[in-house]
């Protein structure tokens, strides 16, 4: 599941995960409103906040990628309490230190980009994801930091 779209970043990743035999995109995603969105040729609804709960109880996800905009820290901060809840492994767009520590599932960490360098992190979110799909559970944190040139 990717979280955070219409962002370029997460766009990109929802693409790119689209494109990979060994992950599914699922079709829906968090957000505050009903939208769709498109992801090489696969719709995307997002699914407003006060269904967020019932959605995960019938399709929980592995990992959830989430990319949620700095602008909506309380969001994410809910977002992260709900995969705790239902043990979904996280991929965080960035560090947010006082949400992650306290988070009780295996957490990905990869860099925030600036604008037009959004493609250099696809290669580290998904080695994040696939190595968070190996993990145990166990509660830990990975850095996805160094440079990837594609």
């Amino acid at each position: 599941m990717v979280v955070g779209l219409p962002g370029r970043a997460i766009s990109m990743v929802a693409e790119e995960v689209s494109r990979q035999d060994d992950m599914e995109l699922l079709g829906f995603t968090l957000g505050n409103k009903p939208e769709r969105f498109r992801a090489n040729g696969s719709e995307i609804v997002q699914i407003e906040s006060r269904l967020r709960k019932q959605k995960l109880a019938e399709f929980c996800p592995d990992v959830a990628v989430d990319f949620t905009p700095r602008a909506e820290i309380m969001r994410f901060r809910d977002n992260v309490a709900l995969y705790c809840e239902r043990g979904i492994r996280l991929v965080a767009g960035e560090d947010r230190s006082l949400i992650l520590r306290k988070a009780k599932v295996p957490v990905a960490i990869v860099p925030n980009v600036r604008p037009g360098s959004c493609h250099l992190i696809i290669p580290l979110v998904m080695r994040a994801i696939r190595t968070l799909s190996k993990s145990r559970g166990e509660k830990r944190v990975f850095h996805f930091t160094e440079a990837v040139a594609i």
